[in-house]
């Protein structure tokens, strides 16, 4: 490192030379925080979650995230993700969250870890209970009525069609 001074009269020092070397780190990302468009979701309906990152050298759209997630503690996973887009008007990166009709209902985590251009990483950041998958509830989806009219001690029988996408119509009651 070589170092020459200059004050406020003008006057000028020699040139000093230092044989100190300086090393350059990087500000590693961080993932600032999430929002999800819903919290509760049913079984083939769609949360997207926003996530926020931050970096002092580098654009958020230069970010390399991951995002997974896990039911009950069990194992990270990312299938029922979308691929994560870039949102320039939120500076955010979107992803899908998607559960079929056979996912586990209840909480789930997610984790996100965030690299920027010069290879730092913010590691793994869990959120405990970000999103809830709930039951679809059975819809009837057509009925017939054997009499339009009925006497009061007499009976009519009343036959409905349903569905339910989680079960079988055989299991419901």
């Amino acid at each position: 490192v070589r170092v020459q001074v200059t004050d406020v009269d003008g006057s000028t020092s020699p040139w000093y030379t230092f044989d100190d070397n300086l090393t350059v780190m990087n500000n590693n990302p961080v993932v600032a925080g999430y929002q999800v468009s819903d919290y509760y979701i049913l079984p083939t309906e769609t949360s997207v979650i926003s996530i926020e990152t931050a970096d002092v050298e580098d654009s958020v759209r230069e970010h390399e995230l991951s995002v997974e997630y896990r039911h009950l503690g069990g194992d990270w996973a990312t299938q029922y993700l979308s691929e994560l887009v870039y949102n320039s008007t939120t500076d955010q990166w979107d992803i899908e969250f998607t559960p079929p009709n056979w996912a586990e209902q209840g909480y789930y985590d997610l984790r996100v870890s965030v690299n920027d251009t010069d290879e730092g990483n913010s590691s793994w950041l869990v959120f405990d209970q970000a999103l809830r998958v709930i039951n679809n509830p059975p819809l009837i989806t057509s009925y017939e009525i054997s009499e339009s009219e009925v006497l009061r001690n007499n009976s009519v029988v009343l036959s409905a069609t349903v569905f339910d996408i989680e079960d079988p119509a055989a299991d419901l009651n």
